[in-house]
C-alpha cells in the first residue's frame, strides 16, 4: 500500500529531478525548526533520504555537503568508506541511502574491529588530503577562535544550568584555560567531518567483510584533523580494544601527533558531555567523573606517555 506520509506537499517534478526514480513509499523520520526528513522507497526498490529545509543556513551547509562528498568521489577512486550521492534543487536534499547500523548494534569481531579501525583511518588520511580551496560555502572560521567559542559556550552552560556550585566554576575555567594556552595552530589544517557518533558511523557487517558508511558532512569545517581523532576515540571510549587499535593505526599511518592539541580537545568533549547534566552540585563529583574519562583516554594511548 503507497504511503507518501506529506511528501506529496512536495513539487514531483523537483522529486523526480534529484531521486532519479519514482517514489511509492514515503515516511517522516524527524522533524525540527530547520527541515523536514524522509525515508523514501521507489522503483527497483531504490532507497533515500529527502530533506525538506526551512532554513537559509542549513540549506547553505547541505550545499557543501554535496560539494565534498562530490570531491571525495572526485579525488579517491579506491575510497573505503561509502559516501552519500546528493543532490539539492529549490529547498530539497536528496541523498541515497546509506545501509548499515551504529558500533554499537553490530558488536563486531577483533578481527572486524581491526577493518573497522583502518577504514576510519583511512577516511581521515582523505579527509587531510583533499583541498577545500574551492569548497564554496564551508565553515572557515579561524580554528582558534572556534574552539575558544566552544569552550565559553560549554562552561557558560555548566554555569547556568548550576551544574558545579558557583565558587567552582572559576576552577574549570582556569583547568580548561590552561589546556587552550598550549594550542598549536598548524598549517596542516583541512577538512574535519566534525560531527563523527554513533549515528554518522554506519557499519554494514556481513559473514566476508566490513563496510563503513560515512553521512551527514554538512558540520564540516576546516580545522586541525585531531578534531575528528578526538572525536573517534571519545565514540569508542567504552571500548579501549577498538579506541587502541585505531589509535596505533592512526600514528602509524600518519606519523608524528601533537598530544597537547589530543588532550584538549578530548577535555572540550568532556566539557561538552558535563554540560548536558542537570545538576553535579559537587566539585568532588565533577573532578571524580573527569578522572575516570582521563583514565580512559589514558588507557587507550597507553603506548604514548608524552600525553601525560
Amino acid at each position: 500500500m503507497m504511503n507518501n506520509a506529506g511528501i506529496n506537499l512536495i513539487n514531483h517534478n523537483i522529486l523526480n529531478e534529484i531521486c532519479n526514480y519514482k517514489i511509492y513509499y514515503s515516511k517522516i523520520l524527524k522533524v525540527t525548526e530547520e527541515c523536514v526528513i524522509y525515508y523514501v522507497l521507489g522503483e527497483n526498490n531504490k532507497q533515500g533520504i529527502i530533506k525538506v529545509l526551512t532554513s537559509k543556513d542549513r540549506i547553505k551547509r547541505m550545499q557543501y555537503e554535496i560539494e565534498i562528498c562530490k570531491k571525495i568521489k572526485e579525488e579517491c577512486n579506491e575510497f573505503p568508506c561509502v559516501v552519500p550521492r546528493s543532490s539539492y534543487l529549490e529547498g530539497v536534499y536528496y541523498q541515497n541511502y546509506i545501509i548499515g547500523k551504529s558500533y554499537f548494534e553490530v558488536k563486531p569481531t577483533n578481527i572486524q574491529k581491526y577493518e573497522i579501525a583502518n577504514q576510519l583511518v583511512r577516511i581521515l588520511e582523505i579527509l587531510k588530503g583533499i583541498s577545500y580551496k574551492n569548497i564554496k560555502n564551508i565553515d572557515d572560521t579561524p580554528w582558534k577562535e572556534r574552539i575558544s567559542n566552544m569552550i565559553i559556550k560549554y562552561i557558560n552552560k555548566i554555569y547556568s544550568n548550576k551544574i558545579i556550585e558557583k565558587k567552582d566554576v572559576q576552577n574549570v575555567y582556569d583547568w580548561i584555560k590552561d589546556l587552550f594556552k598550549s594550542l598549536e595552530i598548524s598549517d596542516e589544517l583541512s577538512i574535519v567531518h566534525n560531527d563523527l557518533n554513533k549515528d554518522n558511523i554506519l557499519i554494514d557487517k556481513t559473514k566476508s567483510k566490513i563496510n563503513i558508511g560515512i553521512i551527514d558532512f554538512e558540520r564540516a569545517i576546516i580545522a586541525d584533523p585531531l578534531k575528528d581523532v578526538s572525536k573517534l576515540i571519545w565514540i569508542f571510549r567504552k571500548d579501549n580494544e577498538l579506541g587502541n587499535i585505531f589509535w596505533k593505526l592512526y600514528c602509524r599511518e600518519m606519523g608524528s601527533t601533537n598530544m597537547d592539541n589530543l588532550k584538549l580537545y578530548w577535555s572540550i568533549d568532556i566539557l561538552r558531555h558535563l554540560s548536558m547534566y542537570n545538576q553535579l552540585n559537587s566539585i568532588n563529583i565533577w573532578k571524580k567523573y573527569l578522572k575516570e574519562e582521563v583514565d580512559i583516554l589514558k588507557n587507550i594511548v597507553k603506548d604514548d606517555y608524552r600525553l601525560w
